[in-house]
């Protein structure tokens, strides 16, 4: 896999770190006392919302769903993912892909006759989560029960569009995750990595209990 490199001058190097994530934790006394708000509603694909309302939908199908994701992450995010990288998170953990989605105009339609555009559900926010198992496993011995041992949930992408940023849709995808992570899975941690420079990201894992363990340098592909 390639990765960034820089001349050695001061100002790359400042640059390099500055663009480099940083790998955060939530440890099990965080994440065991962090009181949630009530869990979100989720509806189905076919249930009608306002315009202005954000709709929660749990993660699918990829007919429905994975272009999407893909699309909105790419956006946001800065390391380039395989579409197999997607299907590894969905396919075993459905249930940490959560996803927001708002009315939009169809401009693929036209309604001009009737003076209006069909309403489509356009997604703006989703998260895309995983359980890592440390099975502690010893050549020659046999496997440990996977019910005895520790688990840790991991963020693997956030995003949130744009223009529906600072309506509480992070915060609230990602508290539902934590929450499912913690009490479904029984993870006793949770981990992520987050540029540096996000702060909005930063501020939001800070205060939900989440502490800086490690930069990461040359991390992300995003030269």
């Amino acid at each position: 896999m390639a990765t960034k490199t820089h001349t050695g001058a001061p100002d790359a190097v400042e640059a390099e770190l500055s663009s480099s994530p940083v790998k955060m934790k939530m440890p099990e006394p965080s994440l065991a006392s962090l009181k949630i708000s009530p869990s979100l509603t989720f509806t189905d694909d076919n249930d009608n919302a306002d315009d202005g309302e954000i709709l929660y939908v749990e993660y699918k199908n990829e007919k429905d769903h994975l272009l999407p994701i893909m699309k909105l992450v790419e956006k946001d995010l800065s390391e380039p993912y395989s579409i197999f990288t997607y299907r590894y998170f969905v396919h075993q953990w459905p249930d940490l892909c959560l996803l927001a989605y708002v009315n939009g105009d169809n401009d693929d339609n036209d309604n001009d006759n009737q003076g209006q555009k069909e309403k489509k559900r356009i997604l703006v926010g989703c998260v895309v989560c995983k359980i890592d198992t440390d099975d502690n496993i010893i050549a020659g011995q046999p496997l440990p029960s996977k019910s005895c041992c520790p688990k840790s949930g991991y963020i693997g992408m956030l995003a949130v569009d744009k223009r529906q940023r600072k309506k509480g849709i992070g915060t609230r995808l990602v508290c539902e995750v934590i929450r499912r992570m913690r009490d479904s899975h029984s993870c006793t941690s949770i981990m992520l990595e987050t540029e540096v420079t996000n702060a909005g990201a930063m501020r939001l894992y800070e205060r939900l209990g989440f502490i800086r363990e490690e930069l990461l340098k040359n991390y992300y592909l995003n030269w």
